[in-house]
């Protein structure tokens, strides 16, 4: 359509996330290492670099969800544990952040996307 929605090859997509991935270097956004591009497997590879502390959260299959629990574990009082979300089999808790450590959180997230921003990327 004239002046419509462009359609943009798949391909391309990734391409161009690849090249924006590649020139971010800050250190609060993770850091693209390498691109494993195998043309006898259909799949792609992004390597992103290792960070330190392990996962902070669990895929759980019986809720579909993930769940905080490695994060609440490591960082201990700074999380405290607040009421179920829902009662009943598939209850799943909130966990609150000290204010100091959502403090800290969020100023790490706004430097991150300003960053980001700042290379163009919305």
């Amino acid at each position: 359509d004239a002046g419509g929605a462009n359609t943009v090859p798949f391909q391309q997509c990734i391409d161009e996330e690849i090249r924006i991935l590649g020139r971010m270097s800050h250190p609060h956004v993770v850091q693209l290492q390498e691109v494993l591009d195998d043309p006898l497997d259909e799949n792609l590879y992004l390597i992103f670099e290792g960070l330190p502390g392990g996962q902070l959260m669990n895929w759980n299959e019986q809720s579909c969800s993930y769940s905080a629990g490695p994060a609440v574990e490591r960082l201990g009082s700074a999380v405290t544990d607040s009421r179920p979300l829902a009662d009943g089999p598939g209850e799943r808790k909130i966990f609150v952040f000290s204010e100091v450590l959502a403090k800290h959180f969020a100023h790490q997230l706004a430097d991150g996307i300003a960053y980001i921003h700042s290379l163009g990327v919305i």
